[in-house]
């Protein structure tokens, strides 16, 4: 799945991003998934969960 990430999102974590669109995932299951290599950004993973936009 691809998100287009707006302005309003600059500057904010992406593990809070990614739970405000996907809002049946808690930042928790985020974060697990950022830890895990499961989320990416331009195609290489993240592994920083503090980590912003």
């Amino acid at each position: 799945m691809i998100i287009h990430i707006t302005e309003e999102f600059i500057g904010e974590r992406i593990d809070i991003v990614i739970a405000k669109v996907f809002k049946d995932f808690s930042r928790s299951q985020i974060q697990k998934l950022i830890k895990d290599g499961a989320i990416s950004q331009n195609g290489i993973p993240i592994n920083n969960i503090a980590k912003k936009f």
